[in-house]
């Protein structure tokens, strides 16, 4: 009786646990964009509600498979990967049969080329020889890469599909390379074909059944590599009538040979100039000579008026004098010689710099701490100048003046430490360049060597004056080291012991006080730093 009612109360429970199971009632997809580009993924998620559903299972279905893919990553996550372009529908339906589906729409485009970049450094090719050519596409994940190649003169340039060039003959082409894709995205470079330098190499294979005043042209080696790239075109033409047999063999030699001899006299163009580049001061009265050396007639040309040349033409080997005119100008000129040499051509750069309004003898004097001794400064100059001091105890003869002229220097006796001043002096042709018209002039003068103050210089040997990087100081003592700059600032402070080099690394050029201090004694130098 008992196990009778247990049966019936679990049919009962299984009835009620099948009719009140939990249908899904919607579906949400969540997707970061609706538009993909072929060859990209993107993921979505699904969210089947209510969350307590009995059956949460879906089932994805695409409008076209062709367009994208499917894959799984996860429960309810989804990677959707774009295979071509056009219009995909997704669509997720719940599989508990309660009938409840979503759908979303996914754009799907290609990525398009926006520009194109040709990336050859070199636009110079030989005839016979092929170059790979590199184009950078730019986005360099765009979908299409594909790459179109055009040549505007194949005769002399050959392009394949794949961008090899091939020269063919000599001259210039423009090769063009744009995107199947977006025709607007392109590049272009300008091809210069020149001469192949495999002739020399190509004549000794090609003419092996010449007669031995070939090989012996071909092996002399007084005639330079131009005369036999001519004498291999010339070689070509013979074999060619000796192959084609259009004359008698011992005719078709002799017309070989013709043809070698014009191609050594008539074609034989050869020149070379000794210097590719001259350099001018602004005021130089000395002509430079360079050396021209050819085998025909030529003409030399200057696209500037102010180079003056001895000669402007002539034959064979010689040479020409340049001389440029002053430059009154505020800044370096240049100009290009051009050596023509019936269609060979080289070139000279001639180069010069402004003239200086004024020079001067000296830029550095000294003075003994009582010298009575004057001396001279000579000024260089076109203008009227004017020379002044910055310190008393310094005394020009003349402050002014005009023209070349010589000034005389003197100080007064030094009754205190060591000194410096400096003379400035000025041209009135300003120019814009303050190094032509304005001169210093620095003048330094010893101390008055007291000796119940100083120590006696013989027991302190500075090296070297001036000095670049570093110097020495030699002493048997142990001193204090200071050195001081022109406005009294102290740049360096150090004590050294007995012998000792001392870096100046970081300290700037120009004239500095320098203190070796003891304990009962003081030298001062003055010390020069380049």
């Amino acid at each position: 009786m008992k196990k009778g009612i247990i049966i019936l109360f679990l049919n009962i429970l299984f009835c009620v646990n099948l009719f009140s199971q939990e249908k899904v009632t919607a579906i949400n997809i969540t997707t970061s964009s609706n538009n993909l580009y072929v060859g990209y993924s993107i993921n979505f998620l699904i969210n089947v509600l209510p969350i307590n559903a009995t059956n949460s299972n879906v089932i994805i279905s695409l409008s076209d498979s062709s367009i994208a893919s499917i894959i799984k990553v996860s429960n309810f996550e989804y990677d959707l990967e774009a295979l071509n372009e056009g219009i995909e529908i997704v669509t997720v339906t719940s599989t508990d049969g309660s009938g409840v589906n979503s759908t979303f729409q996914i754009n799907i485009d290609k990525k398009p080329v926006n520009s194109i970049l040709l990336t050859m450094i070199n636009s110079q090719i030989e005839v016979d020889q092929s170059i790979l050519l590199s184009a950078a596409v730019v986005p360099f994940d765009a979908t299409y890469k594909d790459l179109v190649w055009l040549s505007s003169d194949s005769n002399v340039l050959s392009v394949t599909n794949n961008g090899i060039i091939t020269g063919k003959n000599i001259g210039s082409s423009l090769i063009k390379v744009y995107s199947k894709d977006n025709h607007n995205a392109s590049d272009s470079m300008l091809f210069t074909v020149v001469k192949s330098s495999l002739y020399l190499s190509k004549l000794e294979t090609s003419y092996n059944n010449g007669s031995d005043r070939f090989y012996q042209l071909y092996n002399d080696l007084s005639i330079p590599k131009c005369v036999k790239a001519n004498l291999y075109k010339a070689l070509v033409l013979a074999q060619k009538a000796l192959n084609n047999y259009e004359f008698e063999p011992e005719s078709s030699f002799r017309y070989a040979d013709s043809l070698i001899n014009k191609a050594i006299s008539q074609t034989y163009n050869f020149v070379d100039v000794s210097e590719s580049q001259l350099n001018f001061s602004g005021n130089d009265s000395l002509p430079q000579k360079i050396t021209i050396t050819s085998t025909t007639s030529w003409n030399v040309n200057s696209n500037q008026n102010w180079v003056n040349l001895n000669k402007k033409n002539g034959a064979g080997n010689d040479f020409i004098s340049i001389l440029p005119d002053i430059n009154n100008t505020n800044s370096t000129r240049t100009a290009l010689l051009t050596v023509f040499a019936n269609g060979i051509i080289d070139t000279i750069i001639i180069t010069q710099e402004p003239k200086y309004i004024l020079s001067v003898s000296k830029t550095q004097f000294h003075f003994t701490t009582d010298s009575i001794v004057s001396k001279s400064l000579i000024i260089e100059t076109d203008s009227s100048w004017t020379a002044n001091s910055d310190v008393s105890w310094i005394h020009l003869s003349a402050q002014s003046g005009f023209g070349n002229d010589t000034i005389i220097i003197s100080v007064d006796s030094n009754l205190g430490i060591e000194r410096i001043g400096v003379i400035t002096v000025i041209s009135d042709a300003k120019t814009i360049l303050k190094d032509l018209y304005m001169q210093t002039i620095t003048v330094t003068q010893d101390d008055s060597k007291t000796l119940s103050m100083l120590q006696s210089e013989s027991n302190i040997q500075i090296s070297p004056n001036p000095v670049l990087h570093s110097f020495s100081i030699n002493s048997q003592a142990n001193n204090r080291v200071q050195l001081f700059s022109s406005n009294a600032q102290k740049v360096l402070d150090k004590y050294v012991i007995g012998n000792e080099i001392i870096s100046l690394d970081g300290i700037s050029s120009g004239v500095y006080f320098l203190k070796v201090i003891s304990n009962f004694s003081v030298v001062s130098k003055i010390l020069i730093v380049e």
